[in-house]
C-alpha cells in the first residue's frame, strides 16, 4: 500500500473514529474530573473530619450522664451487697448507679478549643477549594494544549493539500516544457515530509487527550472529543492594561489557601491559649445516685406472741413465780422495686484541682506553642513571596505572548501576501520551484508559529483569569 493509501486510510479512521466520539466542553471535563480527583474527595473529607470535631468540642460544655448496672450469682460465705450480712448460701444481687460530671472552669479551655475547631473548619473548608482550584488550572492546561494540537493536524492537512495541488502544477508545466523533470523529485520529498509531519501531528493529539483522560480518571479506551470554542482568542482581559499591584491585590483576596495561611496562624495563636490554660486550677462538679437488690432481702410482715412456762426464781432472796414472753417476726421476700427505692444512695462532689508542679510540662508546652506561630508567620510570608513571584512571572509571560502573537499574525500576514505572489509567477514558469517551496516552507513556518503564540497567549491570559478569580471558560 502506498504512503498516499496510509495517509488515506489513516484520516479516514479518524474520521469515523471522531463521529463516534463524545463531545466534551471545559466545563464538562472540569465537572467530571471535580466529582472523580481522589485529591477533591479527600480534601472533603478532610472538610467532614473538621466539621466533627468542631462540633464535637462544642458539645464538650454539656455535662456527662453515664449508667451502669450488673448483675451476679454468689456461692458460699459471701458478704450480702445490700444488708452487709455474712451469709453461706447462694443468692443472686442486682445493682445500678447513674453518674454525671461537668466541668465548670478549665482557664478557658473549652471555649479556645471550639474558636479553635471552627477555626480548623475553614481552614479545611479552604484547602478544599484551593484543590479544586488547582484542578480546574491544570485541566484548561490540557485542554489548550489539545486545542493545540488538533489545529495543527488541521494545518498539517491543509499543506498536505496544498503540496498535492502543487504536484499537479508542477506535472503540467513539466508537461508543457516550462520546469525541468527533477523539480518534480523535490515536491514528492516535500510532500512524504509533510505526510510524515501529518502523522507527528495526529500522534500529538492522541498523546494530549490521554493525559487528559488521566486527570480525569477515564479509562484509556474511552474515546473524547474535546469541543472546539467558537472564538479562541480571549479579548475580555488585556495583559498590557492590568498592573502588577492590582493583579497580586486579586490574587492575594481571590487565592483560598493565602486566606487558609492567615487562619492556620489564628489557629496557632488559639493553640498557645489552650495551652495556657493548663496553667489555672481546674473546677468541676460531680453527682451519683445508687442503689442495689439482693434475693436474702427481707421485709417485716408480722409478729407472733409466746407465752412461756412459768418459772420460780427469786428475787431479793424471796421466792416468786415469773412467767416470761417472746415475740417472733414473720418476714417475707422483699419485692425487687422496694428494695431498690430504699437502698438508694446520693452524692454530689466539687472537685478543685489546681497545678503546682509538674515538671514544668504546661510552661514548656507554651513555649513550644508560641515557637509554631513564628513558624506559621514565616511560611505564610513565604507563601506570599511565593504568590508575588507568580503574579509577576505570569503577568510578564501574559504580555509577552500577546507580542509574540501580534509579531507572528503580522509575520503570517507578510508570508502570505508574500506566498500569493509568488504562486502566481510560479504557475506562469516566472520563479523556480525552489523559489515556490521556499515561499510556502516560509508561509508554513509563519502559520505554525502564529498557532502556537496564539494558545501559548489563550493559556497566559487564563492563568491571569485564575489569579482574578474570573470563571475559567474558553469562548
Amino acid at each position: 500500500m502506498s504512503r498516499r493509501l496510509l495517509i488515506l486510510a489513516f484520516l479516514l479512521t479518524s474520521a469515523l473514529s471522531i463521529q463516534a466520539q463524545s463531545i466534551w466542553s471545559l466545563e464538562k471535563c472540569i465537572s467530571h474530573a471535580l466529582d472523580n480527583s481522589i485529591d477533591v474527595k479527600l480534601a472533603k473529607l478532610g472538610l467532614e473530619n473538621a466539621q466533627l470535631v468542631h462540633k464535637q468540642s462544642k458539645l464538650e460544655r454539656l455535662p456527662s450522664l453515664n449508667i451502669n448496672t450488673g448483675y451476679g450469682w454468689n456461692f458460699g460465705r459471701q458478704i450480702d451487697p445490700a444488708t452487709n450480712d455474712f451469709f453461706d448460701q447462694r443468692f443472686n444481687f442486682t445493682s445500678g448507679s447513674a453518674s454525671s460530671f461537668v466541668t465548670l472552669f478549665a482557664g478557658r479551655g473549652i471555649s479556645n478549643t471550639i474558636k479553635r475547631n471552627n477555626v480548623d473548619e475553614d481552614i479545611a473548608n479552604l484547602d478544599s477549594k484551593a484543590t479544586i482550584e488547582n484542578l480546574k488550572i491544570s485541566i484548561v492546561g490540557f485542554y489548550v494544549s489539545i486545542l493545540l494540537a488538533e489545529e495543527q493536524v488541521e494545518n498539517s492537512k491543509t499543506r498536505v493539500k496544498s503540496i498535492q495541488d502543487q504536484l499537479e502544477n508542477t506535472d503540467k508545466l513539466i508537461k508543457a516544457g516550462s520546469l525541468p523533470v527533477n523539480d518534480r523529485l523535490q515536491v514528492l520529498a516535500d510532500l512524504a515530509n509533510e505526510e510524515q509531519n501529518l502523522i507527528s501531528a495526529q500522534n500529538n493529539v492522541d498523546i494530549n487527550y490521554n493525559l487528559l483522560k488521566q486527570v480525569l480518571f477515564l479509562d484509556p479506551d474511552v474515546e473524547i472529543r474535546i469541543a472546539k470554542p467558537s472564538t479562541v482568542i480571549p479579548i475580555e482581559t488585556a495583559p498590557d492594561k492590568i498592573s502588577f499591584s492590582s493583579l497580586y491585590k486579586s490574587a492575594i483576596n481571590t487565592l483560598p489557601e493565602i486566606r487558609a495561611n492567615e487562619l492556620r496562624l489564628r489557629s496557632a495563636e488559639l493553640d498557645v491559649d489552650i495551652a495556657k490554660g493548663n496553667l489555672y486550677p481546674t473546677l468541676s462538679l460531680s453527682g451519683s445516685i445508687n442503689s442495689n437488690y439482693s434475693s436474702l432481702g427481707k421485709t417485716f410482715e408480722n409478729t407472733n406472741q409466746t407465752i412461756r412456762i412459768p418459772q420460780n426464781v427469786f428475787i431479793d432472796g424471796n421466792p416468786a413465780l415469773l412467767e416470761t414472753e417472746t415475740f417472733s417476726f414473720i418476714v417475707k421476700d422483699n419485692p425487687f422495686w422496694d428494695q431498690f427505692n430504699e437502698n438508694i444512695g446520693r452524692g454530689f462532689n466539687l472537685n478543685l484541682n489546681i497545678p503546682i508542679f509538674n515538671a514544668r510540662r504546661s510552661k514548656v508546652n507554651v513555649e513550644r506553642l508560641q515557637m509554631q506561630i513564628e513558624n506559621v508567620k514565616l511560611q505564610n510570608e513565604q507563601a506570599l513571596n511565593t504568590v508575588k513571584s507568580n503574579v509577576q512571572q505570569a503577568l510578564s509571560d501574559a504580555r509577552a505572548a500577546q507580542k509574540q502573537l501580534d509579531a507572528s499574525q503580522k509575520s503570517l500576514a507578510a508570508q502570505s501576501a508574500n506566498y500569493e505572489n509568488v504562486e502566481k509567477r510560479y504557475q506562469l514558469g516566472a520563479v523556480s520551484t525552489f523559489e515556490y517551496i521556499t515561499a510556502r516552507n516560509n508561509l508554513d513556518a509563519a502559520k505554525v508559529n502564529e498557532t502556537i503564540s496564539k494558545f501559548d497567549y489563550i493559556f497566559k491570559v487564563k492563568i491571569l483569569d485564575f489569579y482574578m478569580g474570573k470563571r475559567l471558560t474558553i469562548n
